[in-house]
């Protein structure tokens, strides 16, 4: 199955590159955590609950190793790690903790052989047009 991208006008004056056409990918819909379990479990010999017990354990201690400042890496996925948004102070003195505004997860795809190992394959197609259904009067 191929990534979905709609096509869209930019509108930000902002970035000078107002009125041009971009991709943007859109997707079919979310997975949720129970339905990528049954997934899982139609690939392999475990059930839904034991993969969604140890999917569950797995956030609860990259959260918690997050927090107390380990990157974490996944084998053929990829590397978790927090990283802070701050605003600038004049000097190294003056920086506190309160120039620190807010915490972002950052992730960054596994590379295998150069390629990101998430993307090596894809291939796109432009997205189904959706046409919203208009009541009768």
């Amino acid at each position: 199955m191929p990534v979905y991208y709609k096509i869209q006008q930019n509108t930000n004056s902002k970035v000078g590159k107002q009125g041009k056409f971009y991709a943007k990918t859109a997707a079919l819909g979310v997975l949720t955590h129970e339905q990528l379990c049954q997934e899982m479990q139609s690939n392999c010999t475990v059930k839904s609950a034991d993969v969604s017990a140890v999917m569950t354990e797995t956030m609860a201690q990259m959260k918690r190793l997050l927090q107390n400042g380990y990157a974490v890496h996944l084998d053929g996925l990829g590397t978790f790690k927090i990283t802070v948004v701050s605003e600038p102070a004049d000097t190294y003195e003056k920086f506190t903790r309160a120039n620190i505004k807010k915490f972002k997860a950052h992730f960054a795809p596994e590379r295998h052989l150069g390629r990101k190992s998430l993307v090596t394959g894809a291939t796109v197609a432009e997205a189904p047009k959706y046409e919203p259904e208009v009541a009768e009067p």
